[in-house]
């Protein structure tokens, strides 16, 4: 509507000959700037420039906020009460979350079998309440209070769980663009900024798992890669308030299904678990968790790599949700074909078997 706005507007003035009066020619000149703005901004939002650089998506959204904002209030004057609202409203916003932004110490560690990056934060005993399910914003540590507010852009959102024992924030950023890889090149001690926490609930009997035990017979957690932190971390919640209940009925009582590409997505959690394997009888994570592989051990048939199929039972059917080649998929269904089983897998053949 703005292009066609403008448009419309310069055919107008060609159309009859008209030039801006002296000293209204700004006027013009705002108002097309407003229009570039906006394109710059739509063109920013293509998935290709997103997927190279989310900062520049990120970053450009804010930048040509402020100026399709200024040339609004300069551009027509019945605009400016509604310019000045959203002004206000976006420069609130910005020192509230600059005033919700801590320095703290963190230790980071990456897993390189599946390059996920450990952020352990500890924590004072007057620090501020992280429960269960909320998450922070996490960039690298500024004093300056300019500083933070602009490293606020390029922040990154992650689910967090707590260590009790510990009084320890810990986060997992796996590293996918640039700025988790900016954060896994930090030395192993630094300083992060901490935004947060955000989606906290009021009492921790309203918390999501105070509300899940009062209320349900039955959990059932379903979580992918990385994104678990979510699950594990109310799930962990759950586990602690049943630290006292037999790990039999826990099982019956919490259910945690995780899906992962492969075995080596698995490996940044051993630590969250097997916490308090060593330290207590009452179950933990991993008494209640179900992996499952979207891409197994094989992933590499084409190249000669033998199946793993030490867990297929004659009768079963089997269901591959890897993307792999058709002659992967072939390969893979005629060797569980002459074992006795069945499998339905894409983008290869459908294989069924009585069972």
């Amino acid at each position: 509507m703005a292009t066609l706005h403008g448009g419309l507007y310069m055919q107008f003035f060609a159309a009859h000959n008209i030039t801006p009066k002296p000293g209204k020619a700004y006027v013009v000149l705002v108002g097309i700037t407003a229009v570039l703005a906006l394109w710059i901004l739509g063109i920013c939002t293509i998935a290709r420039i997103r997927k190279y650089s989310y900062r520049i998506f990120y970053g450009f959204h804010h930048a040509m906020f402020v100026v399709i904002m200024l040339c609004l209030f300069i551009h027509v004057s019945v605009a400016r009460p509604f310019v000045l609202e959203s002004l206000l409203v976006y420069v609130l916003n910005q020192l509230l979350r600059s005033n919700n932004t801590q320095q703290l110490p963190a230790e980071l560690s990456l897993n390189t079998n599946s390059s996920v990056l450990r952020i352990m934060i500890p924590l004072s005993s007057d620090s501020k309440d992280y429960p269960v399910g909320s998450s922070v914003n996490i960039s690298t540590g500024s004093r300056r209070w300019i500083q933070r507010i602009c490293t606020g852009f390029s922040a990154n959102p992650f689910t967090i769980t707590y260590e009790r024992s510990t009084s320890t924030l810990i986060a997992y950023a796996k590293i996918r663009g640039k700025r988790t890889t900016a954060l896994s090149n930090l030395s192993k001690q630094t300083m992060l900024s901490v935004e947060g926490p955000y989606g906290k609930s009021t009492t921790y009997e309203n918390s999501l798992p105070g509300y899940l035990m009062n209320n349900t017979n039955r959990v059932l957690l379903i979580a992918g890669g990385v994104g678990a932190t979510f699950g594990f971390s109310v799930a962990l919640d759950v586990l602690e308030r049943l630290h006292q209940t037999h790990i039999k009925k826990v099982r019956e009582f919490l259910t945690v299904v995780w899906v992962v590409r492969d075995k080596d997505d698995v490996a940044w959690a051993d630590e969250i678990l097997q916490r308090d394997s060593k330290t207590s009888a009452r179950a933990v994570l991993a008494d209640v968790v179900t992996i499952y592989y979207s891409r197994p051990s094989w992933k590499d048939v084409d190249s000669g790599a033998e199946p793993d199929l030490s867990d297929l039972v004659e009768g079963k059917l089997f269901v591959s949700c890897s993307t792999t080649e058709p002659k992967s998929s072939n390969a893979l269904a005629e060797r569980i074909e002459a074992a006795g089983g069945g499998i339905v897998t894409m983008p290869g053949t459908v294989y069924q078997i009585p069972v």
